[in-house]
């Protein structure tokens, strides 16, 4: 080949690579052009509430001052601020990329029924202190990677949105839900003790029981901290193991400790007649004292705290749901803290 017929075989490819992105950039559903946004002028700023409703997942979120809750009518619990806001977020950037039907016997096509679809519905607040309530219907996935179905308010119009809220509408009220038990300026390195007891019978077959006091040793030392050596003493006082305990295995309690974080609100009051069967207590080097009880229940746990400024205070107290393998990981025997 030739260099003049080279440079024109370069020529021909280059054109064609041209004019496929061309055409790839005026079919591509994630083109800058589309029929507008899905909510057309809102402000994630001014959204009072978020209800969320399908057959299998019903939330209700409250702006409450600078922060949200979840609403479950006789009760409310702190939600996660963070991720409403990335709801919020993608709520605001979804659009409309084309109508689909007004047809409303091919609703149940494309998943966009009261019954098959998901109800999202907004309630924001005016300038002129009225409120304004948005609902749409969201429904499946079209054909189109990025696109889905959904159907605004009573309007019988479909449409394709490139909207990503598919993930969001599907996540129970735990997902929502601020769900740290101690408060967020707890952090390992404050804490200069700990003692834990449990007492707890694991199935049928697994009695298990624990009791010790971990020390940071030197806690007089002005200049203390992470890495001091930390000694176990029994919970009358007696120095216990005589070998060095594992620092990074203390640190990984303690992490697991004052990072205490449940699956989910206890909802069951019944739980408070349990006996409890295990503690664990928190000296911080600020002079706050923290602690947390574990009881059973059923096939799991529930625990609950004391001490200063907690999460739950506002809501009068709160309980949390804890796996065992949680439990399991807060009362290592000794022998996992000690040195080798």
């Amino acid at each position: 080949m030739t260099a003049t017929q080279r440079i024109r075989f370069y020529a021909v490819v280059l054109i064609a690579l041209v004019v496929l992105f061309v055409v790839g950039a005026i079919l591509s559903p994630t083109r800058s052009r589309s029929l507008g946004l899905l909510f057309p002028g809102l402000d994630e700023t001014t959204v009072q509430r978020v209800d969320i409703l399908s057959g299998t997942v019903a939330v209700t979120l409250l702006r409450a001052a600078e922060s949200w809750v979840i609403d479950e009518g006789g009760r409310r619990y702190p939600a996660r601020s963070d991720r409403i806001q990335s709801l919020l977020n993608e709520v605001v950037a979804s659009r409309l990329v084309r109508r689909i039907t007004g047809n409303e016997s091919l609703w149940t096509d494309f998943g966009v029924t009261d019954e098959t679809g998901t109800q999202l519905t907004l309630q924001s607040a005016t300038s002129g202190g009225a409120e304004q309530v948005r609902t749409v219907v969201w429904g499946g996935s079209a054909a189109e990677p990025g696109l889905s179905y959904v159907r605004l308010g009573q309007s019988s119009d479909v449409y394709a949105s490139d909207g990503e809220l598919e993930f969001y509408l599907q996540q129970p009220a735990s997902y929502w839900a601020y769900l740290r038990v101690f408060p967020e300026d707890v952090v390992f390195s404050n804490v200069i003790a700990i003692s834990s007891s449990l007492d707890v019978q694991f199935g049928e077959d697994e009695r298990f029981s624990v009791s010790y006091v971990l020390e940071r040793d030197g806690t007089d030392d002005a200049a203390q901290g992470a890495d001091d050596l930390w000694v176990s003493r029994d919970h009358a006082g007696t120095t216990g193991a005589t070998e060095l305990l594992d620092q990074d295995a203390v640190v990984r309690l303690l992490r697991e400790a004052v990072d205490l974080v449940g699956t989910d609100f206890s909802r069951d009051v019944r739980f408070s007649a349990t006996a409890v069967v295990g503690t664990i207590e928190l000296a911080l080097s600020d002079g706050r004292e923290l602690s947390v009880e574990i009881l059973q229940s059923g096939d799991g746990f529930v625990c609950r705290a004391a001490g200063p400024a907690l999460p739950g205070d506002p809501f009068g107290g709160l309980a949390y749901e804890l796996t065992v393998a949680k439990v399991r990981r807060l009362f290592p025997v000794l022998s996992e803290l000690t040195a080798e």
